[in-house]
């Protein structure tokens, strides 16, 4: 699913230059979050806390999209 919204995005001389910032992005997440919750986990004993770091991260991720929507546009509707 990820090529679709990637080509779409601009011309097609960037096709490969966007999907592979979208992947090393991805990547950053990938490495970083499945130790992180391992050690949450290890340290608390249980996976509540797991859960708690993850809707964190998934707010932190919205309000960050929120706030690039705000500075491209200058309001908060509208397309990109």
């Amino acid at each position: 699913m990820w090529p679709m919204p990637v080509s779409s995005m601009g011309s097609v001389d960037d096709v490969g230059r966007r999907t592979g910032m979208l992947m090393s992005i991805v990547t950053i997440g990938a490495l970083a979050g499945p130790p992180s919750s391992g050690a949450i986990r290890d340290a608390t004993g249980n996976f509540e806390y797991v859960g708690y770091y993850a809707g964190s991260v998934i707010v932190l991720c919205v309000l960050s999209m929120i706030g690039v929507k705000y500075a491209t546009l200058g309001r908060l509707t509208g397309k990109l």
